[in-house]
């Protein structure tokens, strides 16, 4: 399934996920979708760093989440159930990309 970060925070699900794959199982139940092993943590990843690179260039370019939404494609991550969530998680992107950019909010975007 798609990574849904509505509440909490990309880079946060980034550092679990990481911290799950430490823990070395072979065996992962992730509690949507069938039980399967770690390179659903590679999946899970490679979705959330991208979402945060469509964010920062999303906020830099001006659009909104979901001019940025609309206007991608999903490519490989296209095939996760769930792929609508991309904009929620677009939402919490923009959040934390100004965070990072000194705590500037652009409020078009988050409307």
């Amino acid at each position: 399934m798609t990574p849904f970060c509505p509440m909490g925070s990309l880079s946060g699900s980034l550092d679990a996920i990481e911290e799950l794959r430490a823990l070395g199982a072979r065996t992962i139940v992730t509690g949507h979708g069938p039980v399967c092993g770690p390179e659903v943590f590679d999946t899970a990843a490679d979705y959330l760093r991208w979402v945060q690179r469509l964010a920062a260039e999303g906020l830099a370019a001006g659009l909104t989440p979901m001019q940025v939404a609309a206007g991608t494609d999903l490519g490989p991550f296209g095939e996760l159930l769930d792929s609508e969530r991309l904009v929620p998680n677009l939402y919490r992107g923009y959040l934390e990309a100004g965070a990072r950019r000194g705590g500037t909010r652009h409020r078009r975007g988050l409307r």
